[in-house]
Formats: C-alpha cells, sequence, structure tokens
C-alpha cells in the first residue's frame, strides 16, 4: 500500500512540474497557431486535447496576448497549452467613445476613462481631456460563446463585467458583484472606424 502511494504521488508531482505557467503574443498564419513566449524567444506551435482551449484559440487573433499553463517541448517546438487563464485583445486598443465618456484602452491591462464631463472636442474630431481621467487596471478572461469575462479595478472597487467585440464596436454590460444583475450595459464605438 505505502509503495502506491508513493507511486501516485510520484506521477503527480511529476505531471505537476511538467505543466507551466507561460505567457506570450499568438502568431496565427495557415499552418497553424504559435506563441512567442519572449521578445527574441523561440516560437512554439500550438496543441492541445482540451476542447474549451481550443474554442478559446479560434476566437483570438494574430497578435493577441495569452497566458495560461502548457507543456513546452523545445525538440519539437510544439507546446501543449492546457489552459488559458487571460487574454489580452488586440483589437480592444485604443479609444472608444460611449454615451458616457470615452475609454482610451492603452495597454492589455491598462485603461483610462474620461466621463463626457471632462471632455473637449475640437473640430477635427479629436479629443482632448481638460482633466484627469478615471484610471482602472483590468484583465479579461475566456468563457462561454463570444462574450470575454473582464475585471476593472481601480483603488477603490472592482467591478465585474463581459464585453464582446466586432468589427470597431463593442458591448458592455456591467454587473452587480453581490446579485449578478446587470447594471448598466454600454455600446462602445471604436474611434475612427466609421
Amino acid at each position: 500500500m505505502r509503495f502506491f502511494l508513493f507511486v501516485l504521488t510520484f506521477c503527480a508531482s511529476t505531471w505537476a512540474l511538467a505543466s507551466e505557467p507561460i505567457a506570450g503574443l499568438l502568431h496565427k498564419d495557415s499552418t497553424g497557431i504559435y506563441m512567442q513566449v519572449s521578445m527574441q524567444g523561440p516560437k512554439f506551435k500550438i496543441v492541445t486535447s482540451a476542447p474549451d482551449v481550443a474554442e478559446n484559440l479560434r476566437k483570438l487573433s494574430h497578435g493577441d496576448f495569452v497566458t495560461g499553463n502548457a507543456d513546452l517541448d523545445f525538440d519539437k517546438a510544439e507546446m501543449n497549452l492546457e489552459s488559458i487563464d487571460y487574454v489580452g485583445i488586440k483589437r480592444l486598443l485604443g479609444t472608444w467613445y460611449s454615451p458616457e465618456g470615452m475609454f482610451e484602452v492603452k495597454t492589455f491591462d491598462r485603461l483610462s476613462f474620461y466621463p463626457h464631463s471632462q471632455l473637449g472636442f475640437s473640430k477635427e474630431k479629436s479629443y482632448a481631456a481638460v482633466s484627469t481621467p478615471q484610471e482602472f487596471h483590468y484583465s479579461m478572461s475566456p468563457t462561454e460563446g463570444k462574450e470575454w469575462v473582464l475585471f476593472l479595478s481601480n483603488n477603490k472597487s472592482t467591478t465585474f463585467a463581459t464585453i464582446q467585440i466586432t468589427r470597431g464596436k463593442a458591448r458592455l454590460k456591467m454587473y452587480d458583484s453581490e446579485t449578478g444583475v446587470v447594471t448598466k450595459t454600454l455600446r462602445l464605438i471604436k474611434w475612427g472606424s466609421q
């Protein structure tokens, strides 16, 4: 019995050590989907046996950022992607406007919000902030369907939301964290997409 527990423990710990956290940019072409885990590092072809990971990879695009867990095979230049934890969507980067104000998504984890009361518009269809914007950190996670889960946080609170992005438009739904009820739905249009 002790030998069996030793073998079971050894196998479980070996499996746990084989998978490691990864982060990198996706590259998609006609030969497959690849991830470059460092700026000058090699590209690993992504293979997966997890149906949810395969579905989320289909939703992602060339240049998107992914963090997750994978087994790396340096000899074959392949990675077995076991999970996708967080994503950065390249097409979300840029400036978006809504009835409530402007969102400037600067990176895969930071955005600024300029309420309408703080914006001045010029004839050149650009905007200039006349006050300090509200700064947010955000993280996105995969979910079923076409939406992505979004957590927005600042020094006061964290807001749970979902976002669906389609061709220069997005729908952002914010939820009450205790009841799960949608508290606000914003329709966003990307600046310069029309």
